[in-house]
Order: C-alpha cells, then sequence, then structure tokens
C-alpha cells in the first residue's frame, strides 16, 4: 500500500476498491477530481461574463440587476452609502438614466432616549443619472413612524461612480 501523502496520481473515474494505481490515497484523488471540474467550471463563467462585457452599449430601456455604481450622499439628517440595485435604465451614448432600488446603509445618529444603531440598513428608491464615470442621484428613503415622529419619505442628494 502507498504512502497516503506521497500520492501524486490523478484518477478521473472511481475504482471501487479504493486503490488507485498502487497508491491507497481516494481524499486526495476525489479533492483533485473536484477542484478541476470546479476549475472548468468558473473559467467558462468567466468566459461568459467577458463576453457580456464586451458587447458595445445599445441605445434603449433596459433592466440591470447591479450596475457598479456606488454612491455617498445626505437625506433626512443623516448620511448614506448606496449601491445602485434593481432597475429600469435608459442609456444615450455615454449617459445613463436610470429608476431603481437602493441598497443602502444609512448613517444617522440617534438623539432620542432610547438610541438605534449609527448605521442601519435600508432599501431606498431613487432616480440616478451617470455620465461615463460619474454619477449624480436623487434617492428617496423612508423613515418609519416612531413614538414621537409620524411615517415620512425624504428626499436626498448623493454623488458617486461607476467602478466598471
Amino acid at each position: 500500500m502507498g504512502n497516503f501523502f506521497n500520492c501524486r496520481k490523478t484518477v478521473f473515474r472511481y475504482i471501487p476498491p479504493r486503490v488507485y494505481y498502487g497508491c491507497y490515497c481516494t481524499e486526495t484523488v476525489f479533492v483533485s477530481f473536484a477542484a478541476k471540474t470546479m476549475k472548468k467550471y468558473v473559467l467558462i463563467f468567466i468566459v461568459m461574463l467577458s463576453g457580456v462585457a464586451a458587447v458595445a452599449q445599445e441605445s434603449g430601456i433596459k433592466f440591470g440587476l447591479f450596475d457598479g455604481i456606488v454612491m455617498a450622499g445626505y437625506a433626512g439628517k443623516g448620511g448614506f452609502l448606496n449601491f445602485a440595485g434593481p432597475n429600469l435604465a435608459y442609456t444615450s451614448g455615454n449617459s445613463r438614466i436610470m429608476i431603481g432600488m437602493l441598497p443602502s446603509l444609512r448613517f444617522k445618529e440617534d438623539r432620542s432616549a432610547v438610541k438605534n444603531a449609527f448605521v442601519t440598513p435600508n432599501l431606498g428608491m431613487g432616480i440616478t443619472f451617470v455620465y461615463k464615470k460619474a454619477a449624480v442621484q436623487i434617492p428617496l428613503y423612508y423613515n418609519s413612524k416612531t413614538a414621537s415622529l409620524n411615517g415620512k419619505w425624504v428626499a436626498g442628494i448623493g454623488f458617486g461612480m461607476k467602478l466598471r
């Protein structure tokens, strides 16, 4: 029986007695096979993504899930950091107008007796205008009802950049 750690043979099929060409190393062979299979799928996925990115932008309205836009700004007596999420976008040349959802982190100091966290996750909606790499945004966030304040929508302004 061969040494478990010195097995250098790669086998692509299962041999029932678990002896692979003179060395006893089932786990090593399986991991090697799984790693090679995973590498193939990752490589295929990367090639497919690069093919999608290489297609020229066409004018018109399209749906997007994530556009690689990071924004920072001010809304409702606090700051926010958001990323353009699912949206409908109209593209014309180097400019794009998007209406969509904005997954965000809101930064706001709570001055009441019972305090909320300084950073809270929030989902907003808004309009974003992108020209080349620069972006301007008008987000809308909902501040929920508290014991002393009614719930209301607040608008803000944000600036950011397109990463890809």
